[in-house]
């Protein structure tokens, strides 16, 4: 099945438009339809895919720490496995 075209979609639909850093790939729709598909032209490794169906399945946060802490503060839970271990003691405050 043919996928429809960024022209035909505009012409269907008026209020969907390309973002600016999608129009700056390339100056025909050709250009940047080509250098789209190429930003994804890199396979993942078996580790890669293993973490993103570990996070998947266990419903946390794919991302680095400030972007799980942003998520955190957003959803109002843990977005990543706990610290394994026991609690860390409190330091004394002399």
């Amino acid at each position: 099945m043919e996928q429809p075209s960024g022209k035909r979609l505009r012409k269907d639909c008026p209020i969907v438009t390309f973002h600016d850093l999608y129009r700056s790939l390339g100056d025909t729709d050709a250009k940047r339809a080509h250098a789209y598909r190429a930003l994804f032209n890199v396979a993942l490794t078996s580790v890669d895919i293993e973490l993103v169906r570990e996070t998947t399945n266990k419903n946390w946060a794919l991302g680095n720490d400030r972007f799980r802490r942003e998520i955190e503060g957003l959803v109002g839970r843990r977005t990543a496995p706990a610290r394994r271990g026991p609690a860390a003691a409190p330091r004394d405050q002399a």
